[in-house]
């Protein structure tokens, strides 16, 4: 890991900021939407990580117990943005193929369920080995730890892409684009940074990927609705 791989980080990092600040005004919070909201903050709070954690792996010997609780965060981080996305999903896919009146309590259980996942897998992630590389040109975190987070995400990728193939013919074609782009682009850069564990790319991709979701989610503004009410009356 190195210095310049934190531009994409930084960059993310503000467009980001702005995404947060456009959507934080006042609007129905479905639960759709607010798991979109958590996607964007644990993203904001994992690219700041990643630029932190830079300049501390870096200094490898001096930080050594800093830098082990900084690499299982982030490990611990991918792992919870991941999560969100597969319940953005089926949350999604709920309303699409559901009667209105069992979306809520449906959405709940798939967030019980995911949720209980995460937090085995990432007890997981505080316990499995880890180590550094150190070649004096990049630093970089690996093994059980690591692959674990890795394989988990292809999992996801996997239940993902099941989930919205088959209820492709029930979800309109922009929203449908925008969750097949997780699909598609997420595991090149995944793969790309498996490869290549000293360049940071994963939490970039996930700020693209947030980006395209505000495009496509169902954004219910309070002040837009409550015009449109007093129109009508």
């Amino acid at each position: 890991m190195v210095a310049s791989s934190i531009h994409f980080q930084i960059c993310s990092f503000f467009y980001m900021v702005v995404l947060l600040l456009v959507y934080s005004k006042k609007r129905i919070l479905t639960f759709e939407n607010k798991i979109y909201i958590y996607m964007i903050i644990s993203n904001i709070i994992g690219l700041l990580h990643d630029v932190f954690s830079v300049y501390t792996i870096i200094n490898l010997d001096k930080y050594y117990i800093l830098n082990y609780v900084i690499t299982r965060f982030n490990l611990i981080y991918l792992l919870f943005w991941e999560t969100l996305f597969c319940v953005y999903t089926f949350s999604i896919c709920i309303r699409e193929k559901s009667e209105l009146s069992d979306v809520e309590k449906k959405e709940k259980r798939i967030f019980k369920i995911f949720l209980g996942i995460f937090f085995v897998f990432s007890a997981l992630v505080l316990i499995l080995p880890l180590d550094y590389y150190n070649n004096g040109s990049y630093v970089y975190s690996y093994g059980l730890g690591v692959t674990l987070t890795y394989v988990v995400g292809i999992i996801y990728i996997v239940i993902c892409a099941y989930k919205v193939i088959s209820n492709i013919k029930n979800m309109g074609k922009i929203k449908c684009l925008s969750l097949l782009s997780y699909i598609i682009i997420f595991p090149i850069f995944l793969l790309i940074q498996l490869f290549h564990p000293e360049i940071l790319l994963v939490t970039s991709i996930q700020s693209f990927i947030n980006f395209l979701l505000y495009l496509t989610i169902q954004n219910f503004d309070i002040e837009v609705l409550d015009t449109h009410k007093s129109l009508k009356k």
